[in-house]
């Protein structure tokens, strides 16, 4: 259960896109409860998320940098079928969800050779490269707007 703090979606032929056709970055606990007080800029790009300050004030109003690592990332989202696609599809930034499903290892290889691999975090303690979650969605609840 999160607060979506960015939603961004990927549309070409690639594996990745075909897998995954949205990313959505994620906020609970500390993060999602004071993210309307604060100032942190949240953004997305090339499969990544990233965040910024004006003043480390608003850092220290969640607990500072590392519990807004530890409570905030960025999820490839696989969606189990047709339905669950379409409702992942709709999922914009601010709206309060619940996603169930598992996190999943990637190893694939198209038919031209090329190969692909996306292995999901299980840590919260991980930040940068190969710290994004590869979550298989089977289940999403959408309560919209505000938590």
């Amino acid at each position: 259960e999160a607060v979506v703090i960015g939603d961004r979606k990927y549309s070409s032929s690639s594996l990745g896109d075909k897998l995954s056709p949205k990313d959505l970055a994620l906020a609970w606990g500390p993060v999602a409860e004071k993210n309307g007080e604060t100032k942190i800029k949240w953004g997305q790009g090339n499969r990544y998320y990233f965040w910024s300050l004006d003043s480390w004030e608003d850092a220290e109003k969640i607990g500072g940098t590392e519990v807004i690592e530890e409570n905030s990332a960025n999820n490839h989202i696989i969606p189990a079928d047709d339905k669950v696609k379409k409702q992942v599809m709709k999922i914009i930034a601010g709206d309060h969800i619940r996603l169930k499903g598992y996190l999943v290892n990637i190893d694939a290889e198209n038919a031209n050779g090329n190969t692909f691999w996306w292995y999901s975090s299980t840590t919260r303690k991980d930040t940068g490269d190969g710290a994004c979650e590869v979550f298989y969605v089977t289940e999403v609840q959408n309560f919209g707007g505000k938590k």
